[in-house]
């Protein structure tokens, strides 16, 4: 950016010397013009990437309501993992909802019916938040994944 506002501001000089010089007023303007200076470009080393892993905050497996213990959550980016099994034929629901610590609702990571498997990727940042679990008629498995950074 540095060497972009320099060879703009050099442009810019030569160009209105042109035009004085062409309007016959030149010398009251630029009485002296000379070379700009040479630029130089400044190299910052790099930074070494930091490097993280996935490590499971907690696993939940059970039927029907249940809200989870307080957990922690390092990073600003987790996961939800979750499937659930239909227990009967008449089929069934399961409902996954985010809260912080202090009950405030942060998202709903699942709300299906049936047979199913997926995952919830979390953007909440970093704090303490329990899951309220709620399944009728299926048995369901969840895991909560977070990222920590590596020494």
């Amino acid at each position: 950016m540095k060497y972009f506002v320099t060879v703009i501001a050099t442009v810019m000089v030569i160009v209105g010397a042109y035009f004085a010089y062409k309007m016959g007023i030149a010398p009251l303007l630029v009485p002296n013009i000379s070379a700009p200076a040479p630029l130089t470009k400044v190299v910052e080393s790099p930074k070494p990437e930091k490097k993280y892993e996935s490590y499971r905050v907690g696993k939940w497996s059970g039927q029907g309501i249940k809200s989870t213990e307080t957990f922690h959550i390092p990073s600003n980016v987790w996961m939800i993992f979750w499937s659930s099994k239909p227990i009967s034929s008449v089929g069934g629901i399961l409902q996954i909802y985010v809260h912080r610590a202090d009950g405030t609702l942060v998202d709903i990571a699942a709300n299906i019916m049936g047979k199913n498997a997926d995952n919830t990727i979390m953007r909440s940042g970093l704090g303490d938040y329990y899951l309220k679990i709620n399944s009728a008629n299926v048995a369901y498995g969840i895991v909560v994944t977070a990222a920590r950074e590596l020494p």
